[in-house]
């Protein structure tokens, strides 16, 4: 099976890559779109979330990705939803945020909604990894066990705070696509080797909660297959 990945950046594809690997086994094998990196893990073309956008909305790109491809993961952080091509409402009635569940729906509607010319079998095989705010709030359960673990903001800081403390060398406030970083990053998801564990950690945020219930779709088909 093979999943092309299209996200912001080479932590968010390491990430990705990483949970996929442990969560479905090695019956997969994952191609970059957008960005690129090479050997090493290092960005080597300009990501972000503008990026994300511009490489789904653009002509057949995902139309021609899911020939090649059986699925394409589309990942962004909600952090920046408001802004400019972005453009997604993250208020509610009462001009206060919105529920993790309605931005998601909203952010999966933005995206569904604005890839060209996907018919309805094509739309099914989008994967999407809506990261309420920014990724790192995925991994505050590998940390935490009391409310911090459910939190979507200061993700990074909070993680940090918990890496010094264990000795570990913190993310940069600047690139976290870094060669330094993708180090830091590797140390975290060490902790994340089985299915269940992932399971148990994604059971605190609502993005990463959905992202696995799509992976468990499709690891049942695999193993429908065998």
């Amino acid at each position: 099976m093979q999943i092309g990945l299209i996200a912001e950046g080479a932590s968010e594809l390491r990430i990705l890559k990483h949970i996929m690997g442990r969560y479905l086994g090695t019956e997969h094998d994952t191609n970059e779109i957008q960005p690129k990196t090479n050997a090493e893990g290092t960005q080597i073309v300009l990501g972000g979330w503008d990026r994300v956008i511009t490489t789904f909305e653009f002509e057949n790109t995902v139309k021609d990705a899911l020939v090649e491809n059986d699925y394409v993961l589309i990942q962004i952080d909600t952090d920046q939803a408001q802004t400019n091509p972005f453009s997604v409402n993250v208020l509610d009635e009462n001009g206060q945020y919105c529920k993790p569940e309605v931005l998601h729906q909203r952010v999966s509607e933005r995206i569904l909604n604005h890839i060209p010319n996907l018919d309805e079998g094509e739309r099914k095989r989008i994967i999407l990894a809506i990261c309420i705010s920014e990724i790192e709030c995925w991994l505050l359960p590998i940390y935490y066990n009391d409310n911090k673990r459910c939190k979507t903001t200061g993700c990074i800081t909070l993680l940090n705070q918990k890496l010094s403390s264990n000795k570990i060398i913190p993310l940069p406030n600047g690139n976290k696509n870094s060669a330094g970083a993708q180090k830091t990053y590797n140390t975290i998801l060490k902790n994340l080797k089985k299915p269940k564990e992932i399971e148990e950690c994604a059971q605190y945020n609502y993005g990463f909660y959905n992202f696995i219930e799509q992976l468990k779709g499709i690891k049942t088909i695999l193993e429908n297959e065998e």
